[in-house]
């Protein structure tokens, strides 16, 4: 599971977007979900990905974009939370 949530808490704020490899910047979404395909293992992506969704109906630009790019990179689910035990 890549909870961004703990990443969050346990990286310093300019590092949770991006991992360097070399030159290369990969995220560390990215590190994670290839990690578990590689070892045959399901990827799960949660915390935050609607959060706007608790108070509107309707997802940020953001939102939508960071569920694309996850998805794209080949997780698996997308967990929710708050966004779906209060959301509107």
């Amino acid at each position: 599971m890549v909870a961004r949530g703990d990443l969050g808490a346990e990286l310093p704020i300019e590092d949770v977007p991006l991992l360097r490899e070399g030159d290369e910047s990969v995220s560390y979404n990215e590190e994670i979900i290839r990690t578990c395909q590689s070892m045959g293992k399901a990827v799960i992506v949660a915390t935050n990905m609607l959060e706007s969704m608790i108070v509107h109906p309707t997802p940020t630009r953001a939102e939508v974009s960071d569920i694309a790019i996850v998805v794209c990179k080949g997780a698996d689910a997308v967990m929710l939370s708050g966004e779906t035990a209060h959301g509107k």
